[in-house]
């Protein structure tokens, strides 16, 4: 499962992305919305974890791009955040779920687990184009 962490705080980045790792996730890193949207699209993740305060693009900024792009409005996204009060309503709509900062890495590892699956199933049940 491919795991997409975009967020501001180096640190903070390293630190899930390497518990993502040991936990079985292959991880790549943004460090901030642009950086974060071009990957996006050419990885196509299984989910999307972002910051919502970020210079440049906020996380909403960037949830609005991915979920209007045909090719990644179906990725899970997570949003993350120090401020999820000030997450405005449309993006919090359009995210899949809202963690706050400080969050159990565990609680995080669950939850995308959880929606990389519901992702896959629905998926998997959904006609192919060919049919």
């Amino acid at each position: 499962m491919s795991i997409l962490i975009v967020d501001d705080d180096g640190e903070y980045r390293e630190l899930l992305a390497q518990y993502l790792g040991d936990a079985g996730f292959l991880v790549e890193q943004a460090s901030d919305g642009p950086e974060g949207l071009r990957k996006a699209l050419a990885m196509l993740p299984d989910a999307i974890v972002t910051d919502y305060a970020m210079p440049e693009m906020s996380g909403d900024r960037l949830v609005r791009l991915l979920v209007d792009n045909p090719s990644t409005r179906s990725i899970p996204i997570v949003f993350l955040s120090a401020l999820p009060h000030m997450i405005p309503p449309p993006a919090r709509a359009a995210s899949t779920a809202l963690l706050p900062k400080p969050c159990s890495p565990d609680r995080i590892c669950a939850l995308l687990r959880v929606m990389v699956a519901t992702r896959r199933a629905g998926a998997a049940g959904r006609p192919s184009p060919t049919s």
